[in-house]
């Protein structure tokens, strides 16, 4: 102790507070925790307020279109590793304009799935290159190529959006174009009042904007002057509050806006609405896919899709986010015949097989140049069987409608009406469904004739049940 008296009056003082220091992390560390202290050894999926990634194995990455990654899929993602995963405390966590974070904790470790938002493109980018497993697409399937497998999880229809306080009621798809590549400026020059058009377009990063690039505008340049918006909040934002403005958006996402009825040409003009946008048959209506590698090593990324298509689990999401799901119970009550405006075309045997029968919300579209359903179609037949399987629908029979685009011989238009019908009749007679099936060519078509989507889209086959 004799080195201890030599110490001067301070050193004293900070040797005696290292010692009370220690004896009290000492004490800290035997004494237990408080029920809000954790050990740094401890998982937690509680929301960081930082907004800083949370640590933990990411178990999923999807990239993609924002129109899905918005909302749509971390909520699906919630649910997904809730009741599929058995995960605990989950959470979803808003990292960055373009980044979600669903968290859980999955086994006593912390797990999350990682939800990216750079748009369509970007997404099957990521899938490509291995660095997300599921790329989210709101656009159309050109580019993906026969390693991928793209699955439609949910429906949605490009809304064209005005003030609430335009006159115009309408458009045509062409009046569409000429709008936003500047050819019409004026409202007059489309019935309205006059007045500048101004318009109002979402980023080109975005699957609505390559949607409505493909349908619409066929690639061609917009308008120079056109606002440019980030997100569909704030689109629809701006035009609920200028009388001369126009939009287009996700059906999702109106906002304060008013939707306009779409025709094409050579089509009858239709409004966006549930049924409207199941069927496809309005002018403007798409798909949503998750697409991923065929060869996927990720076991949880096809757990994840099929969980995604399942009516009882992930179409009810869709239905809550505000999309259109293909859940066929959980659809708007089936349309009666006399609720269908019929058109100069529209051939009166078809009005005699439809009369007392509801029709189903689905119509069943074919792959490009064959009569083979395609992915949507296979799902919505399975949909189909379980309806008609159902007590109560269990004497009813169904009734097959099948037509064609206008391309070649009319009457071998006619002949593959009915051979699409038939095959669709054929396929459900495996199940032990009777159903009755005819065709009327190119008659009533959805879309225009004169464009490759077009046909495709007017190569389909109604269902009717009654």
């Amino acid at each position: 102790m004799a080195g201890v008296s030599r110490l001067t009056p301070f050193s004293r003082l900070l040797i005696a507070a290292g010692i009370a220091g220690g004896i009290f992390y000492a004490v800290k560390k035997l004494l237990p925790q408080s029920k809000n202290q954790k050990s740094d050894s401890t998982p937690t999926a509680e929301t960081p307020k930082t907004g800083k990634a949370n640590k933990g194995t990411a178990i999923l990455t999807l990239s993609g279109s924002g129109t899905l990654g918005a909302n749509l899929i971390p909520k699906m993602a919630q649910q997904f590793m809730t009741s599929e995963l058995n995960a605990q405390n989950v959470q979803i966590q808003k990292i960055s304009e373009n980044k979600t974070e669903i968290t859980g904790i999955i086994g006593g470790n912390a797990q999350k799935i990682v939800v990216n938002t750079g748009g369509s493109a970007q997404g099957m980018n990521d899938v490509l290159s291995k660095t997300a497993d599921i790329a989210l697409l709101s656009s159309t399937l050109d580019g993906v190529s026969g390693d991928l497998n793209p699955s439609v999880i949910a429906l949605d229809g490009i809304a064209v959006v005005v003030h609430n306080g335009n006159s115009v009621k309408e458009l045509k798809k062409q009046q569409l174009k000429d709008i936003f590549s500047g050819k019409v400026t004026d409202w007059s020059q489309v019935g309205g009042a006059k007045g500048a058009i101004k318009c109002h377009v979402r980023d080109s990063k975005s699957g609505t904007f390559d949607a409505f690039n493909n349908i619409v505008l066929d690639k061609t340049p917009l308008v120079a002057g056109s606002t440019t918006h980030e997100n569909a909040g704030a689109l629809t934002k701006a035009v609920a509050t200028d009388p001369m403005s126009i939009g287009f958006t996700s059906f999702s996402e109106l906002g304060g806006t008013r939707a306009l009825g779409i025709g094409d040409n050579g089509a009858a003009v239709k409004y966006p609405s549930v049924f409207t946008i199941e069927t496809e048959d309005y002018t403007l209506s798409r798909r949503l896919y998750l697409v991923n590698p065929k060869n996927t090593t990720n076991s949880i990324a096809q757990q994840f899709i099929t969980y995604a298509q399942a009516d009882a689990k992930g179409q009810k999401v869709v239905a809550e986010t505000g999309f259109v799901n293909m859940d066929l119970h959980n659809a708007p009550a089936p349309q009666p015949q006399n609720a269908i405006k019929a058109t100069a075309d529209t051939p009166p045997q078809y009005g005699a097989a439809t009369t007392g029968a509801n029709r189903l919300p689905t119509t069943l579209h074919f792959k490009t140049a064959s009569t083979a359903p395609d992915e949507r179609a296979l799902a919505d037949l399975e949909r189909v069987k379980k309806l008609i399987a159902e007590p109560q629908n269990r004497a009813k029979r169904l009734i097959l409608i099948g037509f064609t685009d206008n391309q070649g011989d009319a009457k071998k238009n006619l002949g593959l009406s009915v051979e699409r019908a038939q095959g669709i009749q054929s396929e459900l007679a495996k199940a032990g469904i009777t159903a009755t099936s005819m065709g009327f060519g190119p008659a009533m078509p959805i879309a225009d004739n004169g464009t490759p989507a077009g046909k495709d889209k007017n190569r389909r086959v109604e269902v009717w049940m009654k």
